[in-house]
């Protein structure tokens, strides 16, 4: 499975699930431990094994708290499925309050305690991005009221550089170029 170049940039080198950046999880790891998940479970949905549309880029939290579950017929009935980062939309199912993600419905409820998204691993990253997004605030503030030109760039610089890490814009250590998915090369620009 050579999917995981196109994975990374498809997903932009985020946690499907939780939305943790690959720097946030593990900065000097390569690819900050995340892994390729297999959507539907392979161990019920074997034919979808390679298919890509059922791979999903995750941190290795995530993936291991998901594994093989997939809802029973009676769970699925009344309701309850995993969240598909691919064809739903997050925000009419979850949503954070401080610290927490807290559902919206059968789906998002379902999603959070099989995922564990509010554990304190989770939480602490989300903890952390709140307290830079406060710093950012703060710098831009403080920089639109400097009088001297070369203080202001210097804390512009420094509330950029704040800003990439809380959007996840900032290249990961082994930025992907290029991916060679089905034999065509598709070029990062």
């Amino acid at each position: 499975m050579g999917y995981r170049s196109c994975l990374r940039l498809e997903f932009r080198y985020e946690c499907a699930y939780c939305l943790s950046h690959e720097h946030e999880v593990a900065p000097s790891s390569s690819h900050g431990q995340f892994e390729v998940d297999h959507f539907r479970p392979v161990s019920s949905f074997g034919h979808l094994k390679n298919v890509y549309g059922n791979l999903y880029w995750s941190c290795h939290a995530c993936n291991h708290a998901k594994r093989e579950t997939w809802p029973t017929a009676d769970e699925a009935a009344k309701g309850y499925r995993f969240l598909d980062v691919c064809g739903d939309s997050p925000s009419d199912h979850l949503a954070i309050n401080g610290d927490e993600v807290v559902a919206k419905t059968t789906v998002g409820q379902y999603t959070i305690e099989e995922i564990n998204l509010n554990s304190s691993e989770h939480r602490q990253r989300r903890s952390s991005r709140r307290k830079q997004l406060d710093l950012w605030q703060l710098l831009t503030s403080v920089a639109s009221s400097l009088p001297d030109a070369v203080q202001r760039r210097d804390v512009e610089r420094e509330s950029d550089a704040i800003l990439e890490l809380i959007l996840g814009t900032k290249s990961p250590w082994d930025p992907v170029l290029a991916c060679l998915c089905n034999g065509v090369m598709h070029l990062v620009i």
